[in-house]
């Protein structure tokens, strides 16, 4: 029983107090499998015992209800939350603070508006802004991932020129290239990405989500999957946001958190839960 005003951030607090109890201690009762399973799949470590020991645990609340399976579901994602907070900033040291060598890319929208009409696919070699913009980087030299090593609110690492549209990037441009390429991931055209199951039957929790395409797997695919985790390591540290949800077991995996194979599972793809 939770008062469902207690932020997310209290409620990891006492499940990491459970978490710190002697192991040995026999929890019985109607939550005892969760609280256990929870134990089991929460790690320890200085970072977030710095962040615990800033808190304070909140009493329980009987006026209002909040499942043990929900709260911890709660919980753990918070964790991942953290746990990616933790991941980008341990690397944010030392990096550049300007925008004075971005790269011009030339971008031909009316190319990738095509495969949104004729509903293709680009798996690699074609003319989608994701490939467009792929190649434009990689032409500006060996060095291209480094240019999306920054930390800053706002960065930039290309200037978007739109040919045949007279745009002049004063960060317009830029912000309408980066929309274009998360509706093409979302839309199925970068193949890198899929809905997951409960999004397409409509049914479970976080239908909202997508996870990755295993059936993406050629040499060019995988060269895609690799800008994307360089476009996406770039927006977390700059706070940039795609339109895109990743189920949290991708972000887990990211940083290092164990997945939870009923959790997971279920807010994946419930019907092979069941």
């Amino acid at each position: 029983m939770w008062n469902d005003e207690i932020p997310k951030s209290k409620i990891v607090v006492l499940l990491h107090a459970i978490a710190r109890i002697n192991t040995n201690i026999d929890f019985t009762g109607e939550y005892s499998a969760s609280i256990k399973h929870f134990k089991k799949h929460l790690q320890i470590d200085p970072f977030m015992d710095s962040r615990i020991s800033k808190m304070s645990v909140l009493p329980l609340n009987t006026s209002h209800s909040m499942s043990i399976n929900s709260m911890l579901a709660s919980a753990n994602e918070h964790i991942v939350l953290i746990r990616q907070q933790q991941y980008f900033r341990d690397g944010k040291a030392n990096l550049p603070r300007n925008d004075d060598d971005r790269v011009q890319v030339s971008l031909v929208r009316f190319k990738a508006q095509r495969y949104k009409i004729e509903n293709l696919v680009d798996h690699g070699d074609g003319d989608s802004i994701f490939s467009q913009l792929y190649r434009g980087m990689k032409a500006a030299g060996n060095n291209w991932e480094h240019k999306f090593r920054r930390d800053y609110v706002e960065a930039r690492v290309f200037k978007a020129n739109f040919l045949h549209e007279g745009s002049i990037d004063d960060g317009g441009p830029y912000r309408e290239a980066m929309e274009d390429l998360s509706r093409e991931m979302t839309m199925g055209i970068v193949p890198i990405l899929r809905k997951s199951a409960n999004q397409i039957n409509n049914s479970g929790q976080m239908q909202e989500c997508f996870v990755f395409n295993h059936l993406a797997k050629s040499d060019q695919e995988l060269e895609m999957f690799r800008f994307f985790g360089v476009l996406m390591g770039f927006a977390v540290r700059c706070s940039q946001t795609f339109n895109i949800d990743l189920h949290p077991m991708i972000w887990k995996q990211v940083v290092g958190q164990p997945l939870d194979y009923e959790h997971d599972l279920n807010t994946s793809d419930r019907h092979e839960y069941l």
